[in-house]
Formats: C-alpha cells, structure tokens, sequence
C-alpha cells in the first residue's frame, strides 16, 4: 500500500530532527509539513508531467459518484434555441490545469460502459453545434461547475477520474497519498533539506521561542 501524507509527514519530521540534532531545540507541526507536502506535490507533478517524464495516469484520483442535479435556469453560455433542452449540474473539486495537458481521463457512467465528451473553453461552442457531436452527452467544466447537456437517459450520477489540485478535498490524510513511490521519495527529500536549512540559516542555535519557526510545538517522541 503506498505510503499516506501523514505517512511522509512523519518521514520529513524525523529526518529534520536527525539532521539538526545536538545543534539546537526545534518544533516542527505536523500540520504545516502536510501542508507543505501537499504543495510540493503539486509542483513536482507539474515539472515531471511538463518534461514528459510521467504518465498522468499515475496521479489520477476518483470520485465515484457524482451526484447530478437538474438546472431550471441555464447558463448564458448554454443558450441554445432548444430552450426545452435540459441541463444536468455538479460542483466538483478544482481540476489540475496544466499547459497542453488535460486533466481529465474519464467523465462517465459509473459503469464505465459510456464515455462523455469533455469540452472547455471554445471546444465547446464547437462541439456543441458540431454535427457529430451535438446529439451526444456533453460535459462543460468551469471552476467548480460540471454541466451536462444532451443527458437524454437521464443519468443522475456519474464517474470522474481526473487529476485534482487538492488531493485532499477527496481523500484523507490517512489514505494512500496519489503519487508514485519514487515521487514521494522526491518530496521527503526535498522538504526535508528545505526545513533543515532553513532552521540553519535562520538561528543556528534557537533559544527562545521566537527564533523557532513560528509553527504549534509538538511533541516528536513515538
């Protein structure tokens, strides 16, 4: 099972307190350094994706029923002269937008037997009134907001597999972090050097609390 971001937490705390130890009383919260990793995550994701080095798969997260509500009143960018035509909507966690990338793998029935079109921006316009496409379900994504036009079955859920800025908004910080392993040992590694430097380079030897990171005290013994 991969490892959870309390998991890497507690990895990046004990080797700042083996790094910096004997030189001086240091308090780290586990809260921050989550944070912290959940941040450089992302950054890490962007860098390798952008130079090709992974797969977006490998980053994906779920969510497997997305509950669908049916809007009386459209959109301005959904009006079309079928004005009988009904619109299906869901907020949904921010997307991971990325130059050239698309975050989404699959938007669906939860089934996985029938997958929607996803358009953004001017793809909509275009596939809306495409002749191909402007029968079939068609999804539009905007922030927070997932419309569904052309939902003729009347589908009410569906399935969302894509990559999401906060993993957290789906996940718990005990469930197994959505990065791959050799990544995670990217993040430990990277954070850990940037706390131990900068309690280094911030007060070689901390005496009071005020030349400690202004973070909650915690106590680091298992």
């Amino acid at each position: 099972m991969k490892p959870t971001l309390s998991d890497y937490a507690d990895l990046i705390i004990g080797n700042v307190y083996a790094g910096y130890k004997g030189v001086g009383n240091i308090s780290l919260s586990k809260e921050a350094v989550m944070t912290e990793v959940n941040l450089t995550s992302r950054r890490i994701i962007a860098e390798l994706l952008s130079a090709q080095r992974l797969e977006k798969e490998e980053f994906m997260q779920e969510i497997h029923t997305l509950e669908l509500e049916q809007r009386d009143d459209s959109p301005e960018f959904f009006m079309t002269p079928n004005r009988n035509e009904k619109i299906y909507h869901a907020q949904i966690p921010s997307l991971l937008w990325m130059p050239g990338l698309d975050p989404v793998s699959y938007i669906g029935t939860k089934n996985r037997f029938e997958k929607y079109i996803v358009a953004t921006g001017n793809r909509y316009m275009f596939q809306k009134y495409s002749k191909f496409h402007s029968r079939l379900p068609l999804v539009l994504i905007q922030g927070n907001d997932l419309y569904i036009l052309n939902n003729k079955k009347g589908v009410k859920q569906l399935l969302v597999r894509a990559m999401f800025e906060n993993p957290l908004e789906l996940i718990s910080a005990e469930d197994p972090y959505p990065v791959p392993l050799h990544v995670g040992d990217m993040i430990v590694t990277k954070l850990s050097d940037q706390f131990i430097r900068h309690f280094r380079m911030k007060n070689p030897q901390p005496n009071t609390q005020n030349d400690i990171m202004s973070i909650p005290q915690q106590n680091n013994e298992q």
